[in-house]
């Protein structure tokens, strides 16, 4: 099966939510230096994503739930419930 170029758009902006979900569930089980290297994995993606966008890309990009969750864990230590 081959991959589309959709597919292949769409794994370019998403690679961030799996070192994302792992730092929820390390910061969730008390794994607190763990969760901040993969938030630190998390946020270089996104912000080398970024920086390829320019003006209302780069804002729905920052936009995006997961996107500004990252980044408001990361700037701002302010992690989003999880349960």
């Amino acid at each position: 099966m081959r991959t589309s170029p959709a597919d292949l758009n769409l794994m370019a902006v998403t690679r961030q939510v799996c070192p994302w979900s792992a730092a929820q569930i390390m910061r969730a089980c008390g794994e607190t230096e763990a969760a901040r290297r993969e938030l630190e994995r998390a946020y270089e993606l996104v912000v080398s994503l970024a920086e390829n966008l320019v003006g209302e890309a780069r804002t729905r990009f920052e936009a995006v739930p997961w996107n500004s969750e990252i980044l408001a864990a990361r700037d701002r230590d302010e992690w989003p419930e999880i349960g």
